[in-house]
């Protein structure tokens, strides 16, 4: 029996926690809980924004999100807006560094860190307010809307994420302990 309160293996016979003293209902199921959405979360979705950060970044440093299919316009885009320069410049920088944190975010998880998934989320409600954040300030320095379905898409994906992910990790916080 493992005690839902301080993540604590006991025997399966066990009326008590031998750690915290926590009582076991007769009722309480012993199965153990899934974790394929925590490993996905470590191995795939997490080194994933690594990448895709760095990625963010390199086109954002490069231009290469001025390309139209056959040629680049960052020239004439920051001729006709030069504050869109700086404002890329500076979400690269926020790209990197949650590239930086998508890692950091990864090594608590994996050590199972008492505030992990607390950042974790945090992470996730981060990454679509800057997807926001960005197109707002684009928008507001070209007086261009450029709000589209990537930018909707992201903030969806990430919400779908934050309260799938609150409701998995709210049934393991007991194992979220060091």
């Amino acid at each position: 029996m493992i005690c839902r309160n301080c993540g604590t293996s006991n025997n399966d016979d066990a009326k008590f926690c031998t750690k915290c003293g926590e009582t076991f209902d007769s009722k309480q199921i012993n199965k153990p809980l899934g974790m394929k959405w925590f490993k996905f979360i470590i191995y795939i979705q997490l080194i994933m924004a690594f990448f895709l950060n760095l990625y963010s970044a390199y086109r954002l440093y490069s231009g290469e999100i001025y390309f139209d299919g056959t040629r680049y316009l960052v020239d004439q885009v920051y001729t006709v807006f030069p504050a869109l320069r700086y404002i890329d410049m500076m979400f690269m920088i926020v790209s990197i560094g949650m590239a930086v944190l998508s890692i950091f975010v990864r090594q608590k998880l994996v050590k199972y860190r008492t505030n992990a998934v607390k950042l974790y989320l945090s992470f996730l409600i981060l990454n679509g307010l800057i997807s926001l954040l960005y197109c707002g300030t684009t928008s507001f320095a070209t007086g261009i809307n450029t709000f589209d379905v990537n930018v909707l898409r992201t903030v969806v994906q990430n919400l779908f994420l934050f309260f799938y992910s609150n409701d998995y990790f709210r049934k393991r916080k007991h194992l979220f302990v060091n």
